[in-house]
């Protein structure tokens, strides 16, 4: 059952109140204005809780096209940089043997895939060796790029690997990194009070058919539609 229809079903049990000549509950959290109120949060609850998924899905796509997939990424610059180095000092050069080692770190690092839905409690590993696999190599591309700072003959002629360009490149990446983890605790965040508040609704909803059972009977309209609702 989804948070939406549960959601739907929750103005049904207001459409229902609503239409009762007589409706004093004995807690104020079940009248009327209340309960309405208390809807009316959840729903917006319930919104904010899907932007965030949709936000996470969003910073994830974002760091895979920065990282692999895109045709600026970082992954597709290597070839370029390294091309450009072994043009301006030689195959045997040491600037050559310095970026080529840093070359092979980012390589070697194995990105781990982001969970597509990091509220679940077996994906709280997998948030972490992502992250962590991501931040190495953000770190091994800052190392690459410093090294590159050093060199004051490294001047190619393609904007897109110059050092401007390259730090550039390295902040957009600790960003988005950074930004994917900042999203998921979020998310997981808004999850949790949402769970949390949709609790709350089945409690209220069983009280507001205890009432109603006690006012119009069993057999009573009202609460054979009432008792139908399920949460």
């Amino acid at each position: 059952m989804s948070f939406g229809a549960k959601l739907r079903r929750a103005y049904d049990v207001l459409a229902v109140v609503q239409k009762l000549e007589v409706y004093q509950p004995p807690r104020p959290e079940e009248h009327i204005e209340n309960f309405t109120a208390f809807v009316k949060n959840l729903e917006t609850l319930n919104v904010s809780a899907n932007n965030l998924g949709n936000q996470y899905k969003f910073a994830v796509d974002q760091r895979t096209e920065a990282f692999r997939s895109g045709n600026e990424s970082m992954e597709k610059s290597l070839v370029q940089i390294r091309g450009a180095v072994e043009a301006q000092f030689g195959k045997k050069s040491t600037q050559m043997t310095i970026i080529a080692g840093i070359i092979r770190k980012i390589r070697s690092t194995k990105l781990m895939k982001t969970p597509a839905d990091p509220t679940k409690p077996s994906s709280e590993h997998a948030i972490s060796d992502s992250q962590r696999s991501f931040g190495s190599s953000v770190q091994f591309y800052n190392d690459l790029v410093t090294s590159l700072e050093s060199f004051p003959e490294y001047v190619p002629s393609n904007e897109k690997i110059r050092i401007r360009t390259l730090r550039e490149r390295f902040n957009n990446l600790h960003k988005l990194n950074d930004n994917v983890m900042s999203t998921a605790q979020d998310l997981q965040v808004g999850v949790v009070d949402r769970k949390a508040l949709f609790e709350e609704l089945k409690n209220r909803v069983n009280r507001i058919k205890a009432y109603v059972k006690a006012q119009y009977g069993i057999k009573s309209e009202p609460y054979s539609i009432l008792k139908k609702l399920r949460f």
